[in-house]
Formats: C-alpha cells, structure tokens, sequence
C-alpha cells in the first residue's frame, strides 16, 4: 500500500518544523545572535522531567503559629490590665486559649471591656478571639478558627513573596510557585541541584514558619 504523497510532505513537515523548535537549546548563543528572525530563537523551557531540578512542597506550621499568637496574647493583655490598673493573680496560657484570673472579681467587667480589644476582626461578623467567662474571677480568651485560618493565610501570602524573591536571587529560569491547599506552597526549581542552595532557600521558608521541606533532584 503507497503512501500518500500529501501525508509524507506533511510529516516531513512536522519533523522539520520540530528540528527547528529544538535547534535553540542546542546552538550556543554567538550562533543565536545571528539566527535569522523568522526562524524560533528561544530556546524551549526544559521542566524538572527533562532537566532535573528542585521538587520542595514547604507546609506552615500551625502549631507554632497558635504559640506565638499565644505569647503575644499574654504580653499584650498583661499590659492592657496594667494600664488599668487591674490587678491579677495569674495568665496561664494553654495550646489555643489564654486564660486570666483576678484578684478582685468587681472588675471583671472592665477587663473584659479592656481585653475585648485585642480581638480583629475576620470577615464581616467574626472575630479572631472569643472572650468567655470562668467561674466569678477568670476570663478565657480563645483563639477561634477562623482566626487561625486566617493567620495560616497570611503567613502562606507572606511567605510566597519571600519565596519568589529568593528565587529571583537565584536566577532559576521558569520556576513554579504556587499555593497547594490552605497552608502548602509547591516550589519547582528546574536545573537547580546545588545543595547549598536548596538549604539556603529552605532556611529562608523556616524563618517564615514554613520549616518542612521535601526536596527532589533530578527525575529519570
């Protein structure tokens, strides 16, 4: 059975065209700088398949989140019941809550209207904080979850554009980073399998509570 002359013209097309498409990545630049305009000059993007490279999924760590919210919860309410001069007898703080006893219950209400303040709003009726009663003395103020949701948010968005500017330091040509989930960035670094750079690119997400790091080279 013949072919078709039509078929063959047009598969040889195909290769040709192909070969064409391809020369890029293979002719050195003095060679490109001369490469007639009509012809592609720009050299195919290689991705982690073909070139190998750097595969880190960078998870933020909740926990560590709610303890230094936490921290910042008893410092900042030891000092609103200062400023008003309302004597406690103890700040215990648990994983999500801080939970303030006074000395003297008559002024619970204003504590309360004092460490009301220290709660944001999320959205357009909720709030970060829920201040609740305990017994005739104490007042809980617990982290909610849409406030830690929140929080997650906020340091994923925070730690993107750090990720992006260490990247652009690196110089890594087609990098992939993008928000995987609620609290997951997926960075892909084609042609980058130094080490050294992956720990220092690492180190710098630990700083903003994004500290587990997978890391892949080249795929085969």
């Amino acid at each position: 059975m013949k072919n078709s002359p039509y078929l063959v013209a047009m598969y040889l097309a195909i290769i040709v065209a192909g070969l064409l498409f391809a020369l890029p990545n293979v002719l050195p630049a003095s060679v490109l700088e001369r490469w007639p305009g009509a012809l592609p000059k720009q050299p195919v993007a290689l991705g982690l398949d073909l070139r190998g490279g750097s595969h880190l999924v960078l998870e933020v760590d909740g926990s560590e989140l709610r303890r230094e919210r936490v921290r910042t919860l008893a410092e900042d309410a030891r000092r609103l019941l200062r400023e008003e001069d309302i004597v406690w007898r103890q700040v215990e703080t648990g994983e999500r809550s801080l939970t303030v006893t006074l000395r003297s219950p008559e002024q619970r209400d204003t504590a309360i209207d004092r460490l009301s303040t220290l709660s944001n709003p999320v959205g357009a009726a909720r709030q970060d904080l829920a201040l609740t009663r305990q017994g005739t003395d104490a007042i809980e103020l617990r982290l909610t979850d849409e406030g830690l949701q929140q929080s997650v948010g906020r340091a994923v968005e925070q730690s993107l554009e750090v990720i992006r500017q260490r990247v652009d330091q690196v110089g890594v040509a087609e990098p992939t980073i993008q928000r995987v989930g609620a609290d997951r960035i997926l960075v892909q670094l084609p042609g980058l399998q130094d080490p050294a750079q992956r720990r220092a690119l690492a180190a710098g997400q630990r700083r903003q509570q994004l500290p587990r790091a997978q890391q892949r080279g080249p795929e085969r």
